[in-house]
Formats: C-alpha cells, structure tokens, sequence
C-alpha cells in the first residue's frame, strides 16, 4: 500500500507530493523526510504541520496524511508567513542560508542588488546525498569492464574497484557514514550482479555480495584514515616530528641530502621513464636527492602514490642500490652470511626454551634462513606471521585483506612449487616474485629503510638482530624498534653470549 503526502519547504517556494510505500518502509517517517530531502535538495531532518507549526512524529504520521507537511532542515524553525510576506519588495534584502561543505556564492536580486546570499547545499552526513553518488565507472579500464560484464570479478580488479570509489567518496568526505558504504554497495551490486555475488570454491551462492562488498569499501576507508595519513600538517606536534625524523634516519648516513641548485637540477622524471642497464646508476645517482625528498614528505607517501610518482623505487634492482646508496651498507652481506646464520641457528636450538628435545649437533638444517626467522621469534616470544606468511594455494585466490599493512613476505607453495612475493599495504610490489627466502627478505629488509618504515611491533628484536648481526648497522641513535632499550638489551645478551 501506498500512501500520498504533500510537502512544502519552509520557504514555500518548493512544494511537492511524496509517495512512500507502507509496506516496504521499515519507518514511515524516516523515509518520508530522505525522499523529500530528495526532492528538494536539502538536508532535512523533521516534519511539522504546514498550518500551525505542530510537529510531527512517526506515531501519529498515519493520521494526519492528508494535512500539508513542512519540511524542516536541522536548525530550522516553523513561522507563519502572513499575506504582507508574500510578496517581497525588490529593495528588501532577503538571504536564504543552507549549511554546506563545498561552495558559497552571491547573488543578484531582480534590481541587480547584490543582497541574496546564497549558501549551496551537500551534507554528505545524509543518505539522499549518497543515493545520488556517481559511480566512476569511467575511469576502470576497457578490460575490468568487461570481465565484470561478464560476470568474472577477479580480486584484482575488486581491490582497483573498491580503491576508485573510497578515493571518489573521500574527495567529498573524509568522515563518511557506515550507511554511505551500504548504499554505495547496493548500486554495485544492481550494476554488476553476477561478478559481485559471493561464491564458495563449489560454486554456490552465498550471498549477493552486499556485505562483503561494504565491509571491503568500510576497510578500505579505515586504512586511509589510519594515523600516519593525516594530512593535517599544522596539527604535527614538533617534538614527535623530530622523534619520528630521528627513528626514521636511525642506520642511515645519507638520509636527506640536499637537493642541487635549479640551474643544475637533472630531469630525473624524464630520464626515469627512459632508464637503461646503461645509464641506471648514472640517473639513480642525480635524481637521488629527489627521491629522499619525496620519500621523506609529510605525510609519508602512500604505496599508490609511489607507484604513479617514483614507479623506479619499487623495483628490486633500484630498492638494493636505494638501500646501498642511504645506509653505506651492501644488502649482499646476507648471501655471505650461511655461516653466522647456521651458528646462530644452532645456537638457539640449544639454549631457546621449547628446544629441549632437539639434537641440534647432528639434526640437519633445511630452509636455513627460514630456520633462523623461526628460532628467533621463537625466542623472543614474536610472531613470525608479521613478515612471513605460507599460503597454499593459488596467489589469484588471495584475499590481501588479511595480510598486515606492513612490509610482508607472502610465499606462495603451489604443486611444490615456491615463489616469494613482497607485499606492502595489503598491496604487491616489486611485480617479479622470488624463488629463494633470502632474496625476498633483502628486498623486504631494504623497504624498511628505504620508505622511513618502523619495524612491526611483533618482530622489533628479531629484525634488529637481523640488522646489527648481518648488515652491522649500528646507529649511534634512534631505532626502528619501538622499545628501544628492551630490544637493545636481550640483543646484546644474545650476541655476547654467542660471542
């Protein structure tokens, strides 16, 4: 059943009838103001009795329907407008003020007096505003419209999907409402319902993909406003800016170099999308200066923006000389290290509790560095899973979701096949994978200091050990261990005692 209501603005120049079914309506009420903010185009928030200003609640809504309804925004107040009102001279100023985000403007009245100020309105706080959202479908690619066309939604083309959309609906605002996410994804779904749908490994339906969709562009969301995004800058507190600078610098001896003079400035950006084996170091070695600069900007940049601004910096080749060139240290220290790695090894298996059953004098050592990351985080109580992840399936099967933001090494074991991948951000970098441990962890390791990144707070003692044992980066101060004194402690225990 539906029912007719007639509903004027609270300046009388708008009025129209609203329509709402009864029955699909949940609250009468509430969906009788969303359509006829709609409709109007402002931010409503209450129903009053157009007459006498009465207002109006869900209870009694049913009888009275047939009354004229006014429609109030939030700090809106009912008055009656008399007959000397209705018309308004042409040498009154009249202002009609709408709260807004974006835009303000000023215009003429009919004598050409600037006296009507108008005030433009969008709260995105509201879910008329979002029922009417555009979609930027435009800006997928020919191919991901086509796979979703066809029904196939690989998670790829998801992740590009829901990114495009989150980066569209903050342009607008960046505190975005639960509900937003639930009608941004209903549109989805009505767009592409195969591709979206919900699936298990048999093929059933689960569900129309709703759900999974919201919570995706929810989280998605929750990671841009994680915070060390925060754009803010008048906000950053000097004292931890300089905390940061010194973690940040720790074991790096060239950190910011300064940038040469404008009359000698290399077109680093031109010759970077134009690199050779030839002139690799030649253009690593003038854009350099650039590159510290970029990476070391706050806020930091993101792993999206690197990729569109500095592409070259997520290479294994340019991260290893980045790395050699910003800590004076060779990542190749780590493959002439088998035998500091396997005295470590068995030293732990001898003294670490949880070990005793082992014989580590005659029991053989497979996956040596593998080996080590395990005993050393076995150790220390950490946990291995925040830079090392076994999956075994297929990588097109991942959901990036569940890795950590931080630096991460996925490997992948695949019909006893295994490659190594790096991912940074629930996202893959370097797009070559590995197929020893070793080399994924000098890339992850280099990352590290490369990109100004904290260790992950599971791991801080077993990758400092790592960095002052192998690669023998001592920094006179700061760390990318959080606790600094504690990690410098059982280190320096270990080492003494293996010494």
């Amino acid at each position: 059943m539906k029912s007719l209501f007639k509903i004027w603005t609270l300046d009388r120049k708008k009025k129209s009838f609203i329509v709402v079914d009864d029955e699909e309506s949940g609250d009468l009420y509430a969906e009788l103001i969303l359509k006829a903010s709609a409709k109007f185009g402002i931010n409503g928030s209450s129903l009053v009795l157009e007459e006498d200003g009465t207002p109006i609640d869900n209870e009694c809504l049913s009888f009275v329907k047939e009354k004229t309804f006014t429609l109030l925004a939030k700090d809106e107040k009912w008055f009656k407008i008399s007959s000397e009102c209705g018309s308004t001279s042409s040498s009154m100023a009249t202002t009609v003020t709408v709260e807004s985000d974006y835009s303000k403007l000023t215009a003429s009245d009919a004598t050409g007096n600037s006296s009507i100020e108008i005030t433009t309105v969008t709260d995105c706080n509201t879910e008329y505003y979002w029922h009417t959202f555009e979609i930027p479908y435009e800006a997928l690619s020919e191919e991901h419209k086509q796979l979703l066309e066809k029904g196939v939604c690989p998670k790829q083309v998801k992740s590009n999907l829901v990114h495009l959309i989150v980066n569209k609906m903050r342009s607008l605002k960046k505190n975005i409402p639960s509900k937003a996410f639930k009608i941004i994804s209903k549109k989805l779904i009505d767009k592409y319902p195969v591709a979206l749908r919900d699936i298990d490994e048999d093929g059933i339906v689960l569900g129309d993909g709703t759900h999974s969709l919201m919570h995706k562009l929810q989280e998605r969301n929750n990671y841009l406003n994680r915070p060390h995004k925060n754009t803010n800058l008048l906000s950053e507190n000097p004292v931890k800016t300089k905390k940061r600078q010194v973690s940040a610098s720790a074991g790096c001896t060239n950190w910011s170099p300064q940038l040469p003079a404008i009359s000698e400035e290399y077109k680093s950006r031109e010759e970077i999308s134009s690199i050779t084996e030839e002139n690799f170091v030649d253009v690593m070695e003038k854009s350099y200066a650039e590159q510290r600069q970029f990476l070391n900007r706050l806020p930091p940049p993101s792993i999206t923006e690197i990729q569109e601004d500095w592409p070259i910096l997520l290479s294994k080749k340019a991260i290893f000389w980045h790395f050699s060139k910003l800590t004076s240290c060779d990542i190749h220290l780590l493959d002439q290290s088998k035998g500091k790695i396997e005295k470590l090894v068995r030293y732990c298996q001898k003294t670490t509790k949880g070990n005793e059953n082992s014989n580590p004098d005659t029991e053989p050592i497979n996956d040596l560095f593998l080996q080590l990351l395990k005993e050393l985080t076995q150790r220390f109580k950490e946990k291995l899973d925040e830079i090392y992840v076994k999956f075994d399936k297929n990588l097109f099967e991942l959901v990036e979701e569940d890795l950590p933001i931080t630096p991460v090494i996925l490997h992948i074991q695949n019909d006893n096949i295994s490659h190594f991948w790096i991912y940074l951000e629930k996202q893959q970098i370097c797009s070559e994978g590995y197929e020893a441990l070793e080399e994924a962890f000098k890339v992850l390791f280099a990352i590290f200091f490369n990109l100004n990144i904290k260790y992950p707070p599971k791991t801080y003692v077993t990758l400092e050990l790592i960095q002052r044992y192998i690669f023998k980066i001592h920094p006179d101060t700061g760390s990318k261990s959080k606790n600094v004194a504690a990690t410098k402690k059982k280190i320096f225990s270990l080492l003494n005692k293996l010494a």
